[in-house]
């Protein structure tokens, strides 16, 4: 009975080993160079990629190995790497070839410098290009240059709440057109008939874009033409 069972220990162990050597194996063809990335293709907004966004895709994921990579590690790396981009997909073809579908950040305002310098700006409040023109965005004045770089995170709070105020407009249909900023409490925006809007921009944004809504429509509606609503305060001063 002892040999036997000493040979069945062994054949146990056998099958244990093959296991560890099978799987060992497949570990080391899978870190071997047949599943290097060789081929990258590169799309930005559907169209093929520009010689400077291929180049740092490909330098970024070029002979990486395609099973063990990280999609969002890559992704993280290519957002650092080029602001402009705000949205990316990456596509594995087995067994050496990335797909990137990229897409450019889309701006929503522009802070304009004595109609010289525009910064188009997204939602979030990055800058996403430096220009020499507007693009018929709503515009953001400003007396001096606050020097952003292109893919700048924009911190200051009465730039952000501006911008939400600007998208809180749009959603309700009204067109904001010029805005400045006097202080956090007092945000000037102009509407497209020359109706000024003043917003708190420390006070609940939603209330106040509600009743902007309703006191120009209203408006409209009875063929009005208001010159000025400010609403910083608990009840709405209007001057027609």
């Amino acid at each position: 009975m002892p040999p036997k069972k000493s040979l069945m220990n062994w054949k146990r162990w056998f099958k244990i080993l093959g296991f560890l050597l099978f799987f060992a194996l497949i570990y080391v063809f899978l870190r071997s160079d047949f599943w290097q990335v060789k081929k990258i293709i590169c799309q930005f907004n559907q169209l093929d990629c520009s010689q400077e966004i291929a180049n740092k895709v490909s330098e970024l994921s070029f002979g990486k190995n395609l099973v063990f990579m990280s999609r969002q590690t890559l992704i993280n790396k290519i957002k650092e790497n080029l602001p402009q981009v705000d949205m990316v997909k990456i596509k594995k073809r087995i067994p050496d070839k990335l797909l990137f579908e990229l897409t450019s950040r889309k701006p929503v305002v522009a802070l304009a410098v004595e109609g010289v310098i525009y910064y188009l700006v997204d939602e979030q409040g990055v800058v996403a290009k430096k220009m020499e023109e507007n693009q018929n965005l709503p515009l953001i004045l400003f007396d001096k240059d606050p020097q952003f770089k292109v893919g700048e995170k924009i911190n200051q709070e009465e730039i952000l709440q501006t911008i939400k105020i600007i998208m809180g407009m749009k959603l309700r249909l009204l067109q904001p057109k010029v805005s400045r900023i006097i202080s956090p409490r007092e945000i000037e925006i102009w509407l497209e008939n020359e109706t000024l809007a003043i917003l708190n921009g420390q006070k609940e944004i939603e209330n106040q874009l509600d009743s902007l809504q309703f006191i120009y429509s209203r408006s409209k509606i009875e063929g009005k033409q208001v010159k000025k609503i400010d609403l910083r305060f608990d009840k709405p001063i209007i001057v027609e």
